[in-house]
């Protein structure tokens, strides 16, 4: 959950930043893209993972 947050929280920061104060830079943005490829990569481990659970026939 916390691999989803914290970047999430850390992004949507950076452009409430930068549209308060008219302050971007290239660094901050190419950080923040970073980010969101963490969160994708996140989201698509927890969805692979519960798929993987929902084939997984149950022991008996």
């Amino acid at each position: 959950m916390g691999a989803l947050v914290f970047p999430a929280g850390s992004i949507l920061a950076y452009f409430y930043f930068a549209l308060t104060a008219h302050q971007a830079d290239i660094i901050g943005l190419a950080v923040k893209v970073v980010e969101a490829a963490v969160i994708v990569a996140a989201v698509r481990s927890v969805l692979a993972r519960s798929e993987a659970g929902a084939r997984r026939p149950y022991a008996a």
